[in-house]
């Protein structure tokens, strides 16, 4: 619905109220009897849906509540103290008008800004670049080789021998990298990618979730989950599948998801109710076509969970850090710490106990796969 919808009452000339502020001052209007959104919609011509938007969100700000009403009028609405004082203070509406939450550091208002405002992806664009470049980097590696074909074909097409090879150069990941101590590849390995599908579903998948969970979280915390989660993906899949070339976005994206999965289970009650169902909606779709994805022979499932799991527990951090209580909020970073370790030690008991690595101490030090 657009600002237009509703007329405004009384604005001063060359002045357009928000959606909010008129609806503030139609309940202050009609005070102390309430205001009944139903009969003012019939009255102009629109559904009243049109308004129940609207008045949620007042209502989650506390602004507005609920009154009596008749099966003629439908519910009446009045203004609480909160709303009255809103209507007072310049700055407050101002913050309202912009999609901000009144009472600073008020949890809820936080959380409806998400869906109020619209922030620059800016971590998520640079992520998507730094992606492109690493392609383009491999493409001309390959393009150098052996031709283009096959690697931007995923080996499917073209010539292939040299396809492993490329990937390696480009910083692609295995047990025999990790065991000549190659462990900076946990990271480089998540902006390589073997062909132009790959690649395709992967920055599609970045571009539209990352500007959302970005928009969720905050840009600095967004990239520490991303960043963590790809770390993780890598760990669990190395670690499980030593002899598999491993390269891709995927572990980081799955964490994002995971991510946007936790900040709607803790902060989904702020929401409006059908918002709230929708992601919840998205949510499970998304997870079941991860898990149909991971179930293709040659995707690394391993990575996928690996990837969701501390995607998760990096979110869990982070919402105390952003809504905990103020002694815990920069304390609790700390939990970060020990999740490399954790990483570290998880590849080594597998390098240790896990027959799947055998052939990898078996293999001269050169030999990549």
């Amino acid at each position: 619905m657009s600002e237009a919808a509703i007329p405004q009452p009384h604005p001063s000339p060359g002045q357009k109220l928000h959606p909010f502020e008129v609806i503030l001052r139609l309940c202050a209007k009609t005070a102390p009897q309430p205001w009944y959104p139903r009969v003012y919609a019939q009255s102009i011509g629109i559904s009243p849906d049109a308004l129940y938007e609207y008045l949620e969100d007042l209502w989650l700000d506390g602004l507005v509540r609920k009154a009596g009403g008749s099966p003629e009028t439908g519910p009446g609405v009045t203004l609480t103290p909160a709303g009255r004082d809103v209507l007072d203070d310049p700055a407050a509406m101002r913050r309202l008008r912009e999609g901000r939450a009144v009472i600073a550091g008020d949890r809820g208002g936080i959380v409806r800004e998400v869906v109020r405002r619209s922030e620059k992806p800016v971590v998520s664009r640079i992520l998507l670049g730094v992606n492109l470049a690493w392609f383009l980097y491999s493409l001309y590696l390959a393009w150098v080789e052996s031709g283009a074909m096959g690697f931007l074909s995923s080996g499917f097409l073209g010539d292939v021998d040299h396809l492993d090879d490329i990937l390696a150069r480009s910083g692609a990941l295995s047990g025999q990298f990790w065991a000549q101590g190659q462990w900076w590849r946990l990271a480089t390995s998540c902006f390589v990618h073997i062909g132009l599908l790959h690649l395709g579903f992967n920055m599609n998948f970045l571009f539209q979730a990352g500007k959302v969970v970005e928009q969720m979280w905050g840009r600095l915390r967004f990239l520490v989950i991303y960043a963590f989660a790809g770390l993780g993906g890598g760990c669990l899949a190395v670690a499980m599948q030593p002899q598999a070339l491993l390269a891709g976005a995927s572990g980081a994206l799955c964490g994002v998801i995971a991510a946007e999965a936790v900040w709607v289970l803790c902060n989904g009650r702020y929401l409006p109710r059908s918002l709230a169902a929708r992601w919840r909606g998205n949510l499970t779709t998304n997870a079941i076509l991860i898990v149909g994805i991971s179930l293709i022979p040659g995707v690394s499932g391993w990575c996928h969970l690996g990837g969701a799991l501390t995607g998760a527990a990096v979110a869990l951090v982070m919402q105390v850090q952003r809504f905990g209580p103020s002694p815990w909020r920069w304390a609790v970073l700390l939990a970060l710490v020990p999740l490399p370790w954790l990483g570290y030690g998880l590849i080594e008991h597998e390098r240790a106990t896990n027959p799947h690595w055998a052939p990898i101490h078996r293999l001269p030090n050169d030999d990549p796969r």
